[in-house]
């Protein structure tokens, strides 16, 4: 019979390096494909008369002041007030979903 006195061995890590990693400039970041952007236009979406007048078509400073003025919307306080109404919508739809269920 064999009886362990020593030490238990170091616990397992998952982490690779110990040394800190730099933050990625923007540019790698964009390189390495992690940032989500939107296709290009094709050019039946080009030809949309609205095409740039909404968030998604904005340029970049559009596009931030879209965001700032939707900010309140997405938030936990916007979206806590709105669990009332999005009820209310579900209940509808399992009372509509009910009658084709039968």
């Amino acid at each position: 019979m064999v009886d362990r006195i020593s030490a238990p061995a170091a616990p397992f890590s998952h982490r690779r390096e110990t040394r800190p990693r730099p933050p990625l400039l923007a540019q790698e970041i964009r390189r390495r494909g992690y940032l989500w952007t939107l296709p290009p236009p094709t050019p039946k979406s080009a030809s949309l008369p609205n095409r740039g007048k909404d968030i998604f078509g904005a340029n970049d400073v559009d596009h931030g002041h879209f965001r700032k003025m939707l900010s309140h919307a997405f938030s936990a306080k916007g979206l806590q007030a709105r669990v009332c109404i999005v009820t209310q919508y579900i209940d509808k739809l399992i009372e509509r979903l009910k009658g084709f269920a039968k």
